[in-house]
């Protein structure tokens, strides 16, 4: 088979190639997915931001020298098995390459399979793991825009309202029109003690505002004369140390916890320099899961959650105006300019790789 694939330049993320690439035949105990359709977002930017710091994001997907295979999240089908239980013809959802095959060994692994190359095992499981996507359904681009993200929102939901109830009054979130901050805003609606605050661009503040999900919109500008009401939480998504400084000086000892969840900025820095305030730390949202499942049992904690991630899918349909991308070329663009920051809170980009 023949397959292609995009690469990055890991020093100038703005520089792209596609490449034709032979497609490995499976192994013993391996399988070669093709890939149907991804979602490209900022969570796939900080992929790239991250790959040669905290998480090597680069090392998932090995490349030559200087370029790095971004890692993306979609659905894809077994076109060839070599393992009794992942049969030829079905359909998974999971961590893929930025291109159109991709073949791995397969642990069987409850209703789904994990990834079991060497080479991917530093990742936490939870890149790992494949499940089953059953036939193509009307909410599959959608369910591939959130999916990666909504897992964040969701904990980070609960994180807060820990904080809460230890007397914070106030949550500021940062890039606010992007995914994870909108699905966070979605489920602290029902927070009647909490004010949620969203600071976003001028550029995206109409659509921010006009959500209706926030108690207050700001623009990264305003931040100075911001009126909050502390104790004060931080959930940052973009990783913009001038931000960052500004919110901690602005909130002082008012602010109890900063957390470091995206890097949406392309100003972006994975370890900001010292400031006023809490020291910002990272939510890695993969242990959070791990975390709460191991507390709560595993059935009890994904009914809740995929009930949850249901809603959010069905009220993106009202905002979120899917735009297919055909052919890697394409989607190549689409991440460009992702990387410049361009892209438009109200549209999400569905990639056809073939």
């Amino acid at each position: 088979m023949d397959g292609y694939g995009v690469l990055v330049r890991k020093d100038d993320l703005t520089a792209t190639e596609v490449v034709a690439e032979p497609v490995r035949p499976p192994r013993e105990g391996e399988v070669t997915l093709e890939v149907e359709r991804f979602a490209l977002g900022q969570i796939n930017v900080t992929y790239a931001r991250l790959g040669g710091a905290l998480l090597p994001f680069w090392n998932a997907f090995p490349a030559p020298e200087g370029r790095g295979r971004v890692p993306v999240w979609g659905f894809a089908t077994v076109v060839a098995s070599r393992h009794p239980a992942v049969a030829e013809g079905s359909r998974w959802f999971g961590f893929l390459p930025f291109g159109t095959h991709h073949t791995l060994a397969v642990e069987p692994a409850g209703a789904g399979f994990v990834d079991a190359a060497p080479e991917r095992a530093f990742l936490h499981p939870w890149y790992r793991t494949y499940q089953p996507a059953g036939a193509p359904a009307a909410t599959d681009d959608l369910v591939a825009v959130a999916r990666p993200v909504f897992p964040a929102s969701y904990l980070l939901d609960e994180f807060v309202g820990e904080h809460a109830a230890q007397g914070a009054r106030t949550v500021v979130i940062t890039s606010a029109s992007s995914r994870t901050a909108l699905g966070l805003a979605e489920l602290l609606e029902h927070r009647g003690d909490l004010t949620v605050v969203g600071v976003t661009s001028r550029r995206n503040w109409d659509f921010v505002a006009g959500r209706g999900i926030y108690d207050v919109v700001a623009a990264y500008d305003d931040v100075a004369a911001l009126p909050v009401t502390t104790p004060a939480v931080l959930v940052d998504f973009t990783a913009a140390p001038k931000l960052l400084r500004e919110i901690h000086e602005k909130l002082g000892d008012g602010l109890r916890h900063s957390a470091l969840v995206g890097y949406t900025s392309p100003d972006a820095v994975v370890q900001p320099d010292p400031m006023p305030g809490p020291e910002p730390r990272i939510f890695f949202t993969p242990a959070v899961e791990s975390e709460t499942v191991a507390r709560e049992g595993a059935e009890a904690f994904y009914a809740r959650y995929h009930a949850a991630e249901a809603r959010f899918v069905a009220r993106a349909a009202s905002w979120c105006a899917v735009r297919p991308v055909s052919g890697l070329s394409a989607a190549a663009d689409v991440f460009r300019a992702l990387v410049a920051g361009e892209q438009r809170p109200d549209e999400c980009h569905i990639v056809s790789p073939q």
